[in-house]
């Protein structure tokens, strides 16, 4: 009795909203969109628009939702029906152009806002998604005419205030920064320190960087020079090409690596590539490395991986997990870090943490840890990290030490 009691209430709330008017069902398709029940909303919304075609707010809010699950096809279809029919819809406008921007459009989007300014000229949202996708298109300096205007007359504008600051940090060419690290061990060895200075500059076609590797660890000194280079080949296409030189045991004697990386629609980038550590003549490596990178809202979660084909001692693997949330900028962020297995990309432990040149490589390890960084006024960036690492001992196999690492970062943009 109780099942068939329920059972008829939920069938009695099923059928109330389509006994309402259209007003109404449209509020609780809304506050449905908004509560992240948008197969519900759109099935209300489609009732609505089956008697009331030219009801736009609901057609409008129906692409809406569209775009949020990326159905970028289709809400383009219906904003430009509402377009069609009411040429002068604000709010087509101004969803139509999300569309385009959340669809990497950004020319499309750009000749929207201006058709649209043309009809409703102080929209500051219009006017903010103008010069985000003149920012975009790299015509940073219309993008920031028009956002000292809008902050002239509102200053109070949070979103204007906070892209003005990301392409003025853009345009600042270089960046130059100090990171220093500790290595405390759980057993058998004394900390080790790491330190690195490092320059780099962006221009129009990529960013490069020079480092300058330094570490003391079991009484031994090494440095180890190093640049990266940071191509853009075409849209979506940059790569990653990287050599490193040191005559220290603490280091290979040459690394070297090159990758591709590919974005792709849905906020996804996929790469691939490899290392090449050049030990001595007798002991060089390779190892191949693919990622995989999805963007969503303001965090970024990135999976990597490291393959090494060895014939004596079988092919090794490792992977890397990463999730970064940003906050007021892309200088601004706290990273999460889990991994197992050696990295190559890690400076501080690429030859021997203790060990000859190939063990390093047969060894189980573990490792998690979080890095925060922060941008602070007159283009200071502050960081730190903290990672626990579980390393196997090469002398006694199956025992391990932890291996604690600290770490402080600062860098200036100039």
């Amino acid at each position: 009795m109780l099942f068939a009691s329920v059972l008829l209430h939920a069938q009695k709330n099923e059928i109330d909203w389509r006994t309402l008017n259209a007003d109404d069902i449209f509020q609780q398709a809304r506050a449905k969109a908004f509560n992240q029940q948008r197969e519900e909303a759109r099935e209300m919304l489609q009732f609505i628009l089956r008697n009331n075609p030219d009801y736009f707010d609901v057609r409008i809010l129906y692409a809406r939702t569209l775009s949020w699950d990326n159905r970028f096809t289709e809400a383009r279809e219906e904003l430009q029906l509402v377009l069609s029919k009411s040429p002068k819809n604000e709010d087509a406008f101004m969803a139509l152009t999300d569309v385009e921007i959340w669809s990497s459009n950004f020319q499309t989007a750009l000749n929207i806002c201006n058709q649209a300014l043309n009809l409703f000229p102080v929209n500051n949202d219009l006017l903010l998604k103008k010069a985000f996708s003149l920012n975009k298109l790299a015509r940073d300096e219309e993008a920031l005419v028009i956002l000292n205007d809008l902050l002239a007359i509102n200053p109070g504008n949070n979103e204007a205030a906070a892209l003005r600051k990301a392409i003025q940090s853009d345009k600042l060419k270089f960046t130059g920064g100090v990171n220093y690290g500790i290595d405390w061990f759980s057993r058998y060895f004394d900390p080790a320190q790491n330190l690195s200075l490092q320059l780099s500059r962006t221009a129009h076609w990529g960013s490069a960087l020079a480092r300058l590797n330094y570490s003391r660890r079991f009484n031994q000194s090494g440095i180890q020079p190093e640049v990266e280079v940071y191509p853009r080949i075409y849209n979506g296409v940059y790569a990653y090409l990287n050599y490193g030189y040191s005559n220290s045991n603490l280091y290979p004697q040459h690394r070297s690596g090159a990758e591709l990386f590919f974005r792709v629609p849905k906020s996804l980038e996929f790469s691939g590539g490899l290392r090449n550590l050049y030990f001595n003549t007798d002991n060089i490596r390779t190892i191949l490395t693919t990622s995989a990178s999805w963007y969503f809202k303001s965090n970024l979660i990135t999976l990597r991986s490291y393959i090494m084909p060895e014939k004596e001692i079988g092919t090794s693997y490792s992977l890397a997990l990463t999730f970064r949330k940003y906050f007021k900028d892309n200088n601004t962020y706290v990273s999460l870090n889990a991994g197992a297995g050696y990295s190559p990309d890690e400076r501080r432990i690429q030859n021997s943490s203790g060990l000859s040149d190939d063990q390093l490589f047969k060894l189980k390890t573990q490792r998690l840890g979080i890095v925060f960084q922060k941008s602070l006024i007159n283009n200071w960036i502050i960081g730190g990290n903290l990672e626990i690492i579980n390393q196997e001992l090469i002398f006694d196999l199956d025992q391990y030490v932890l291996i604690t690492s600290t770490g402080l970062m600062i860098r200036k943009q100039f």
